[in-house]
């Protein structure tokens, strides 16, 4: 595609080509059109269960895509290659704490949410410690989100605003609105099959960033050698001291700890293990 291209100081941007923004819109009109498509299919949302959970109706592929999608954040994108190119490879070792973490949510976790036929984290701390604790837990996770989702708009914005003319806040009030539209139309079907398409572009397009980058950079063996020699693939370090930024030991029980509530007993999680068909589907 033919992108315009300037030359700003010692920075070179390649400014957003017509096709981008045909591609940007489809993908944008796809969310649209799947929360009408869900709002109106087959009587639409008439139960509860229906909207909160997808009538419990889903397979394991879709809750397994649209798990992945929600927690694949812009910072994520954005932020997780700047951290290793500026500090080096070791966050990679971050990986290695799922390898604890999802037997832990597929055995534990799981089969006491979706044995109980609850629609959401919130009715467990209700049946288990109250209404109080209930409220106290519901309200954390509303304040926790709204923070959250500022800057899950706000970093694509900021990005598209870099290589487009158009505004960061109308770029954050389209994307609001969409999803709202989407969400609250469509319920969980409509989330659940909008992030399996939202996977699918994400994994496609990092694909072909990967691919592209390394062509252009000289090959993979180029690429290996000048990582090689700016200490970016010193992956496994083992010191105990513990004011180390970041050692083995930390990158994987810190990892651990850090991602179990957010991966096990979050509403964003919880939600969609409670919208698969089976506890087998869920656990998938």
């Amino acid at each position: 595609m033919d992108n315009d291209t300037t030359d700003a100081g010692d920075e070179i941007v390649n400014y957003l080509g017509v096709l981008d923004y045909v591609i940007l819109a489809f993908v944008v009109l796809i969310a649209a059109v799947t929360g009408i498509y869900h709002g109106f299919a087959k009587g639409g949302q008439t139960t509860t269960e229906e909207f909160l959970v997808a009538d419990r109706s889903m397979f394991s592929l879709p809750i397994a895509m649209t798990l992945l999608a929600s927690f694949i954040s812009p910072i994520t994108i954005l932020g997780k290659p700047a951290e290793i190119y500026t500090y080096g490879g070791q966050y990679f070792v971050f990986i290695i704490c799922h390898l604890l973490l999802f037997p832990a949510i597929a055995f534990i976790f799981i089969p006491v949410f979706h044995g109980l036929r609850i629609t959401s984290a919130y009715e467990y701390l209700k049946l288990r410690f109250g209404l109080p604790l209930q409220i106290c837990g519901a309200g954390i996770f509303m304040l926790q989100t709204s923070f959250y989702m500022a800057i899950v708009l706000y970093s694509p914005a900021l990005a598209i605003e870099f290589v487009t003319s158009f505004g960061l806040w109308k770029t954050v009030m389209i994307g609001g609105i969409v999803c709202t539209f989407y969400t609250s139309l469509g319920g969980m079907k409509a989330v659940i099959w909008t992030d399996v398409i939202m996977f699918v572009v994400i994994f496609g397009t990092t694909v072909m960033v990967i691919v592209t980058g390394v062509v252009k950079a000289g090959g993979v063996g180029h690429v290996w050698e000048t990582n090689k020699e700016a200490g970016r693939l010193d992956l496994i370090q083992f010191p105990w001291d513990p004011t180390q930024r970041m050692t083995f030991l930390n990158l994987v029980i810190g990892g651990f700890m850090n991602s179990l509530p957010m991966w096990a007993v979050s509403q964003t999680a919880v939600q969609r293990f409670l919208a698969a068909k089976s506890i087998k589907d869920a656990q998938a």
